[in-house]
């Protein structure tokens, strides 16, 4: 009976032993080819076997470590291999944060993929909130504009940093959104942004993973408007033969004041809003002229000419008794007489520059004088007052925006002292160069290279949707396939589905025969059960960031020729415009009131010193300052 016992218990302990090593060998992952293991991990995840999964892509990392949109297999096969980016969504689903981070900022550094940086992104976010480990808010860095920053230009570049202890998920500058693919622990940023006259609080909003912002604003004063010039009070005298001008000097700005230059002798007066200078100048023989020019803090300038030669014409300026101080009214069209009791409609207002009925420009200067015997009280350019002192000459400039492309008004309107009125109008009508008006460049979009695994053959539905949205934007002419009008440019690529995602590589062909590599674009979509995935609108998204990558890198720049050195014509183009190699552009001369001029076309060879150059034909009519457009 003992011995009968004995076997039972022995029995017991060997169908235990069994039944434990089955159950070990099915729990445990079979060693195979990488590409097997890593696929039966992608069934595993579908299933949400996350323990399985995990286990089949490590097994499948022993053999090859690095993600690859194009893995080789045997023979001529190929798979998509992301084992990095797909063990971190394991991760992720089983809550351990951390080591989902790592692995999916491998497969990242391998790789790049819409699903990798989603998924990276939840991570990090989750980990945080989850550890409590995020305790400051974003930092901003402007490097420039300063603020209350003064300028008379219509766009200002904008340039700073955003940082964080934890990651930076989203910046905007003003209402533009600055693209981030994937958070950052630091971020710089950069962009053009319009302002307008007057002033603008523009806000820069920086938000960090966990939700928390800050925001830091930039004044931009825009001021387009001159300073306002008088000099009808400066004095003409002789002493012991020598003559001598006392400039009596007045000038506003509303901006400012911030230097005061007299024949290349500056004087500084860091923003006063008037200045009332007055300086004694010793006229030398030989010479003809004073030149004065104020300056506001803005950078708008407005200058004046005292011509000596022209003081002969005027009687009252030499008179009999030299040692008596006679007034410069004359030299400035004017009369010197008493205030009357009844001083009826004399002030008056002159154009000094052209103002045409059509403009080409996006801009005129305008600029004038506006002259009373008696003293002008108030002074007002398109409803903008103009703060004057009472004198009795003005001189005044204003750079003036043309918005609308058919009429323009520009109303000068002034009060003398005696409250009497004066209105000058013009109307200017405002036409695009055709340089402007016609599509930049010939485009036709070659056909895209399917996925030879795809059994949709998304190729045609997504050249069609870039076809439609590139057309929306009218940045360029696109021809069909069958259009005999040689392009400037080619544009191709390859597209590739995979689960849940597509992935597109953008090519394009400029002057050289070889395709250039764009961009590599992606969409990732999560797929829940039993729901089919709308690939038409994936295709739509792929689209929308196919056409921002094409225009970044065909952009619109214009720019100046600022040097012509042999066969090589420099232009000046801004830090971050782009313009690289293989760009075709015109160049043209600009006018106001004609057509822009077109001089000719060329290539953009290379870089000569930083500085980009193309290069002239043997019979170029190219001068320093005429303009280049890329196409």
């Amino acid at each position: 009976m003992k011995k009968q016992l004995i076997n039972f218990f022995n029995l017991i302990i060997v169908l235990f032993s069994i039944f434990n090593f089955s159950s070990c060998q099915s729990a445990s992952v079979i060693h195979d080819y990488w590409w097997n293991n890593y696929r039966q991990g992608i069934i595993y995840s579908g299933q949400y076997l996350w323990k399985e999964a995990e286990e089949n892509f490590k097994m499948a990392l022993t053999d090859r470590f690095d993600d690859k949109l194009y893995a080789s297999t045997y023979g001529r096969h190929l798979i998509h291999y992301f084992p990095h980016r797909e063990l971190g969504c394991v991760y992720f689903h089983q809550e351990r944060y951390e080591e989902a981070i790592k692995e999916l900022e491998t497969s990242l550094q391998f790789e790049k993929s819409a699903k990798a940086e989603l998924y990276l992104n939840r991570a990090r976010s989750r980990w945080i909130n989850q550890n409590k480990t995020d305790k400051y808010l974003p930092e901003i860095i402007i490097y420039s504009p300063i603020t209350n920053y003064y300028t008379n230009l219509s766009k200002i570049k904008i340039k700073g940093k955003a940082s964080d202890d934890t990651y930076i998920s989203e910046i905007k500058v003003g209402y533009k959104n600055i693209r981030m693919d994937v958070s950052q622990k630091e971020a710089d940023f950069q962009i053009q942004y319009p302002v307008k006259q007057g002033e603008n609080v523009i806000p820069i909003i920086v938000q960090d993973i966990a939700g928390y912002t800050n925001t830091k604003n930039i004044i931009v004063h825009v001021d387009k408007l001159s300073p306002v010039l008088s000099l009808d009070k400066s004095v003409l005298y002789s002493v012991i033969n020598e003559k001598i001008l006392l400039i009596d000097l007045y000038s506003f700005d509303d901006s400012g004041i911030a230097d005061l230059n007299i024949d290349n002798k500056k004087y500084i007066f860091q923003g006063k809003k008037s200045i009332n200078f007055k300086k004694k100048v010793k006229i030398i023989s030989n010479i003809n002229s004073i030149h004065i020019i104020v300056k506001d803090i803005a950078g708008n300038i407005i200058d004046e000419y005292i011509d000596f030669n022209k003081f002969s014409e005027r009687k009252n300026l030499l008179a009999i008794n030299d040692s008596y101080p006679v007034l410069l009214n004359n030299y400035f069209s004017m009369k010197t007489k008493r205030i009357r009791e009844s001083d009826t409609h004399e002030t008056k207002i002159i154009f000094l520059s052209k103002i045409p009925e059509i403009s080409y420009q996006n801009q005129i200067i305008v600029q004038g004088r506006v002259i009373d015997n008696d003293g002008i009280k108030a002074l007002f350019l398109n409803g903008e007052e103009i703060k004057i002192f009472h004198r009795c000459n003005y001189k005044f400039k204003y750079i003036y925006d043309l918005f609308n492309e058919e009429e323009n008004l520009i109303v000068i309107r002034a009060i003398d002292v005696n409250e009497n009125r004066i209105i000058k109008q013009r109307v200017i009508k405002k036409k695009i160069p055709t340089i402007y008006s016609k599509a930049s460049s010939i485009l036709k979009i070659a056909d895209f290279k399917d996925d030879p695994n795809n059994n949709l053959k998304l190729n045609k539905i997504f050249k069609q949707e870039l076809f439609n949205q590139i057309k929306d934007i009218k940045r360029f002419k696109l021809i069909n396939k069958d259009d005999q009008i040689k392009p400037d440019y080619f544009l191709t690529g390859d597209i590739v589905q995979m689960t849940n995602e597509i992935d597109v590589n953008l090519y394009i062909k400029r002057t050289k025969n070889e395709y250039d590599y764009i961009a590599r674009i992606n969409v990732f979509e999560e797929k829940k059960e039993n729901e089919k995935i709308n690939y038409y609108y994936k295709l739509g998204v792929l689209a929308k960031q196919a056409v921002k990558y094409l225009c970044q890198e065909l952009p619109v720049v214009e720019c100046k020729v600022v040097d012509i050195k042999g066969n090589k014509i420099f232009i000046e183009v801004d830090e971050g415009s782009m313009v690289k190699d293989g760009i075709i552009v015109d160049i043209y001369r600009k006018s106001i009131d004609k057509n822009f001029k077109v001089l000719g076309s060329a290539v953009i060879n290379g870089l000569d010193d930083g500085k980009p150059y193309i290069l002239a034909s043997k019979n170029n009519t190219i001068q320093k300052g005429d303009y280049v457009r890329t196409r």
